[in-house]
């Protein structure tokens, strides 16, 4: 897969923050099956399902201790 090609990700958001005057999204990636950051400005398109989200007892003072490249 090229930088060009588009790839299609099923997400559950948990929380939006800023870095480096950069907007990012953190969610559930059910395609990783983890929570990863993503870049808002990267984001295409987005469709909004009506399925429940489960609940994954996100931390999220642990994810950006385990994500140690932000906040930096």
């Amino acid at each position: 897969m090229t930088d060009k090609e588009a790839l299609v990700r099923m997400i559950e958001p948990i929380a939006i923050f800023t870095n480096q005057n950069r907007w990012m999204v953190i969610a559930w990636c059910h395609l990783r099956e983890d929570y990863r950051a993503f870049r808002i400005d990267r984001i295409k398109n987005f469709r909004i399902h009506s399925d429940k989200f489960e609940e994954r007892g996100f931390d999220l003072k642990a994810f950006f201790e385990k994500e140690d490249n932000y906040g930096k």
